[in-house]
């Protein structure tokens, strides 16, 4: 076996040896230990529902119903942390709970676990608790315990040697008065120490109170004055905001500092923000997404309020990607993973929604719905649609979303996705978690609960008014159906697709999945699966996938034990390669352990393995032994990756190659009002605001591009003549359309003229010609009559 790390003037062979395990070795060689794995089952791939009492993890995350309907935040559900805290070599459970008290169970071996005594404000911290984290905050070796709460921010627990822990809260400075939920930690700044970003929510919605009180200013209805900086009103209805996030930096020792969101750190279009940013937070992860070396953000954010993604600059500031680079996101966005999934070895990402997989039960729901889409200073400036999106990478820091291509764009109300290589065949696949006590989107429950409406102005008091408001909360969530769910499982195909193996694959047992990681339980190479379910107990599910395997340990340096935001690539000699990133954190409400699985596909001991660490170090490994557990020790000094990569560093490869011009058109696309489910019930989403075709060419023979933009019924077609540096002069052609239009097409005729053709989509007025030829006279001729419907794209070619 060959191990090497790069050295600035040569590639050279350390050390040779097939020894179990190796310690002591200078700076410049790399310290590796080697062990078998316990044998693998070989019932093939799937998974299997372990049974409670014989693991004797009894832990149940139970809410009483009233506390759930005078808080509907509750129903959101608590996580589960994954990781060694006594380093004995197996990993360990934490669960929290949202109406109980938190439970951790040391693992012993052979899936037997058992109670830990925990210290009173670990075991209940005083609020509910939401999400839960393993990581070794001041480097001592040891993972200290993260607890997120409704209403006190993150409670922080060091680990006292692997005896216990310590409530270090108040000298870590994590407490808050908000509603945290998900963590995620990395090295931000490239200090080399662990920093935390907290997502937070509200400890409490607004809606769930009786009376929300308002005042008319001017004629205008807005929020009292104690309210102000809670909600707003918009088009007649109340909305609230959420609550800021908070970006902790680590001082080496545990203490963190929360860094001010409008001091630079945050920049959005180069420009510092200018008020922290009020999300409904509900996940956020770290991971590397334009393969600079430097650890970015994505931020998955409920409701209205627009997922963020931050790009490290390298310094420990972020800058907002532009939505040229992504341009859709999932609306109500509740978790996220990353993968490479069609294996061109740029990341990808998954975000997941609550559109139903059941056509049936799809047609039934009223999916959620902004409420204040189009005001790009809320809701940002990207298009949210309600179903899960899948963000293939260009290796350019630009995304393409491909959930319907990949057959993943559902997986009914959903929280948390984990990618992982289930079947152990060298591909990824991916496994959710889903479910909730109540089908919050049923339309005929919605239908009748609203014509229940009433007035509330009969009460004397606001004590009894309320009690009756939440009295008649709990009769109306009696009237959903129940949602309880699998674990809905994804098998990757290799081409970017996949196929659901949900039943196949023993994970169909429905429940109220939320809080998910994953982690080897058992020492057999795999990723077994933890979730917390709400109303009802832990579940963990064994790994019985049976092929060949190698599992990856990484130690990083004092400040970063983990080696939190390492890389991992394994070639297996066939240019077959598999890619892991080491992450802390990033699950909803959840943390899982940081061993990485690779499937072993080579019969020959021909693999080999890259290490990118946090500073950017490399380390290489040959002849990797299959079905071996490695621990691989962080070399104190190696070359950078950056020195291995070609980074562009002259301005002129750092110009962008487009800018927007947008304003030098000065057109604006209005959709006119038509409710095509007023025609057609049962239709999945509307047909009639595609929006208007457009063609660029030069329509007048002066050599410069013109614009022609179609618009929606009774509107006119719009010219914008181009004058040369994106100038334009803009005229309506005297020419109303009968329907929306859809395509347009441009054909240049002898005498140097062009002819333009403009479909109409037939939708909204029927019998009428859906086929146009007309100039830019705006005079016009219908083709086909009647009897063409319908057209949409067109295209004109040679056919002789």
């Amino acid at each position: 076996m060959f191990f090497h790390v790069l050295n600035r003037s040569f590639w050279g062979v350390l050390l040779c040896f097939c020894l179990p395990c190796v310690s002591g070795l200078s700076a410049e060689e790399l310290q590796v230990e080697i062990t078998s794995l316990k044998a693998a089952g070989d019932q093939g791939p799937g998974f299997t529902l372990m049974n409670a009492v014989e693991t004797q993890v009894s832990f149940r995350n139970d809410l009483d119903p009233r506390k759930g309907a005078a808080n509907r935040v509750l129903f959101n559900g608590s996580g589960v942390a994954v990781g060694d805290w006594d380093n004995d070599g197996l990993p360990d459970l934490f669960f929290c709970g949202i109406d109980s008290s938190n439970h951790l169970y040391r693992n012993l071996g052979q899936w037997k676990f058992e109670k830990v005594s925990i210290p009173p404000s670990l075991q209940n911290p005083g609020a509910p608790s939401r999400g839960a984290v393993f990581a070794d905050l001041n480097g001592d070796g040891y993972l200290d315990l993260l607890v997120s709460t409704v209403g006190m921010g993150v409670r922080s627990f060091f680990n006292q040697g692997g005896l216990e822990f310590e409530d270090a809260t108040q000298k870590a400075g994590t407490g808050s008065e908000f509603g945290a939920t998900s963590m995620a930690l990395a090295d931000v700044d490239g200090n080399g120490t662990l920093d935390l970003y907290v997502a937070n929510y509200r400890s409490n919605d607004i809606r769930d109170q009786a009376r929300v009180p308002v005042r008319r200013v001017r004629g205008r209805l807005m929020p009292s004055e104690e309210l102000t900086d809670r909600v707003f009103i918009h088009e007649g209805q109340i909305h609230e905001y959420g609550e800021s996030d908070i970006l902790y930096l680590n001082n080496g020792s545990g203490k963190m500092t929360p860094v001010d969101w409008t001091s630079g750190a945050f920049r959005e279009n180069g420009q510092a923000l200018k008020a922290a940013p009020k999300d409904w937070g509900l996940s956020a992860m770290f991971r590397d997404l334009n393969g600079d070396g430097h650890v970015d953000l994505y931020v998955c954010n409920d409701y209205w309020t627009p997922d963020r993604i931050w790009i490290n600059d390298g310094q420990g500031s972020f800058d907002a990607l532009s939505g040229e680079a992504l341009n859709i996101t999932s609306l109500s966005s509740m978790g996220v993973d990353g993968a490479d999934v069609n294996r061109d070895g740029d990341v990808d990402l998954f975000v997941v929604d609550m559109l139903s997989r059941d056509p049936v039960l799809r047609k039934r729901q009223q999916p959620a719905e902004s409420m204040v889409g189009g005001i790009p200073s809320l809701n940002g400036p990207r298009l949210q649609l309600p179903y899960n999106t899948l963000f293939t990478g260009n290796g350019k820091g630009a995304f393409t979303e491909t959930s319907h291509f990949a057959g993943l764009e559902a997986s009914d109300w959903s929280w948390c996705p984990i990618f992982m290589d289930a079947d152990l065949d060298g591909i990824d696949d991916v496994l959710i978690s889903a479910g909730y006590p109540h089908d919050m989107q049923d339309s005929d429950t919605l239908r009748l609960i609203q014509s229940r409406q009433h007035s509330w102005d009969r009460y004397s008091t606001d004590a009894a008014r309320q009690k009756a408001f939440t009295d008649e909360m709990m009769q109306h969530i009696e009237l959903y159906p129940g949602l309880e769910m699998p674990v809905v499982a994804y098998r990757g195909k290799g081409n970017g697709t996949f196929e659901e193996v949900t039943h196949l694959w023993g994970t169909g047992k429905k429940g109220i999945h939320q809080g998910f990681a994953v982690g080897d339980l058992d020492g057999d190479g795999d990723w077994d699966l933890v979730l917390n379910c709400l109303n009802g107990s832990a579940r963990l599910f064994r790994n019985d996938a049976s092929k060949d395997r190698v599992a990856i340990r990484l130690k990083g340096t004092p400040s970063n034990t983990q080696a939190i935001g390492s890389k991992m690539v394994l070639n297996d000699g066939k240019s077959n390669s598999a890619t892991r990133s080491i992450v802390s954190g990033g699950r909803y409400l959840s943390g899982g352990d940081t061993e990485q699985v690779f499937a072993m596909l080579s019969s020959k001991e021909a693999s080999t393995l890259t290490i990118v660490w946090p500073d950017g170090t490399s380390s290489f490994l040959e002849g990797i032994k299959r079905n071996h557990r490695y621990t691989v020790h962080q070399p104190e000094a190696s070359d950078k990756w950056s020195d291995l990569v070609d980074i562009p560093t002259d301005q002129a490869a750092l110009i962008p190659l487009f800018r927007d011009a947008s304003s030098q058109l000065s057109h604006i696309s209005r959709s006119a009002f038509s409710d095509d489910f007023a025609k057609q019930p049962l239709l999945p989403y509307a047909l009639s605001h595609h929006g208007p075709g457009v063609i660029c060419m030069d329509v007048n023979g002066d050599k410069i591009t013109d614009i022609l933009i179609g618009g929606e019924k009774g509107q006119h077609p719009t010219l914008h003549i181009g004058k040369g540096d994106v100038e334009f002069e803009t005229k309506e052609l005297d020419f109303r359309l009968i329907n929306d239009s859809s395509g347009m097409l441009g054909m240049p005729v002898p005498g140097n003229r062009m002819h333009l053709f403009l479909a109409q989509t037939g939708y909204e007025t029927i019998r009428q010609p859906a086929l146009m030829e007309l100039n830019l006279k705006g005079q016009h001729r219908s083709l086909f009559s009647t009897a063409l419907t319908g057209v949409g794209p067109m295209v004109a070619a040679p056919l002789n």
